[in-house]
């Protein structure tokens, strides 16, 4: 409260006291997560938006690169959609405020949004199709990117292996044609390609003798 006093050149006087009003801040919650505040996606995966419930009437949810001052990425939204899409780890916080005043949530709810890198892919073979292996020879397909942890392979005649790299001996023409992989990180993230493979059948060779002719 505070009081008012007035007179006048009678000294006449006359007090009045009023109420003041309170210009502080009242407390206000932070945002409530309706989805996951960790999320871990690969490199390539579409990201997710984070999602929090509706503030009420009189307040907005707007959303920062910071937990505290930050730079502005989102206003008057109850959802943030991302827009990295390079390996990395990123964080982003949503704060409630009032719409016909200043004052804030008292704390910024946290998102972390983990973005892993995909595996390395690098495959070969010892008999590709503009050198192939002869018939009988050891087939070899090998895969050496260096960071994958899982391997799946197919090929023809119904092949099928998760070793890293394969070796198929005493390869016929039936062992020829196109190899896929698709291989895996910790994270289980996914990169595959393929391979074609060649072998030359054997070689036959036919002698005709002509029991006719006679050495003199």
């Amino acid at each position: 409260q505070i009081t008012i006093e007035a007179s006048n050149v009678s000294a006449c006087l006359d007090q009045q006291t009023i109420d003041v009003i309170s210009c502080d801040c009242p407390s206000i919650p932070p945002p409530v997560p309706t989805n996951d505040v960790l999320v871990e996606i690969c490199v390539g995966e579409t990201v997710p938006a984070f999602v929090v419930e509706d503030p009420g009437f009189g307040f907005e949810v707007n959303w920062y690169n910071s937990p505290v001052g930050g730079i502005l990425v989102q206003s008057s939204s109850n959802s943030f959609t991302p827009l990295d899409n390079s390996a990395g780890t990123f964080q982003y916080y949503a704060e409630a405020a009032s719409t016909v005043s200043a004052c804030t949530s008292d704390s910024r709810t946290e998102f972390t949004l983990n973005i892993r890198a995909l595996p390395t892919l690098n495959i070969s073979t010892n008999s590709p199709i503009a050198n192939p292996l002869c018939q009988g020879e050891d087939l070899q397909l090998m895969e050496s990117g260096g960071d994958a942890t899982s391997w799946e392979w197919t090929g023809p005649d119904g092949f099928a292996s998760s070793d890293q790299n394969i070796t198929i001996n005493n390869a016929t023409p039936l062992n020829a044609g196109t190899y896929s992989i698709s291989i895996f990180n910790d994270f289980g993230c996914e990169v595959s390609g393929d391979i074609v493979v060649g072998i030359d059948p054997e070689v036959t060779i036919q002698t005709v003798l002509d029991v006719d002719q006679t050495c003199s």
